[in-house]
C-alpha cells in the first residue's frame, strides 16, 4: 500500500492552537504531514507586516511532533 502525503500551507504568524488542530486534522488524513510556511514577503503583502520572521516561524514548525 502507498502511503499518503498531506501539504498544508499558511502565514502561521503568530502560530497558534487553531494552526495545531488544523495540523492534527491534517494528519489524520495521511501518513505523512508536510507544512509550506508562507515567506516574510506573503505576509508583508496580505497584512503589511510579520510577527515573526520565516526562519523562527519554520524552526518552530518543524519541532512539532504532528510534523514530518
Amino acid at each position: 500500500m502507498r502511503e499518503k502525503i498531506c501539504l498544508v500551507s499558511g502565514g502561521f504568524d503568530p502560530l497558534h492552537r487553531g494552526h495545531i488542530e488544523y495540523f492534527k486534522a491534517a494528519k489524520d488524513l495521511a501518513d505523512y504531514l508536510v507544512v509550506a510556511v508562507n515567506s516574510d514577503h506573503w505576509l508583508s503583502e496580505k497584512k503589511e507586516y510579520y510577527f515573526m520572521p520565516w526562519k523562527e516561524r519554520a524552526s518552530v514548525i518543524r519541532n512539532l511532533e504532528v510534523v514530518n
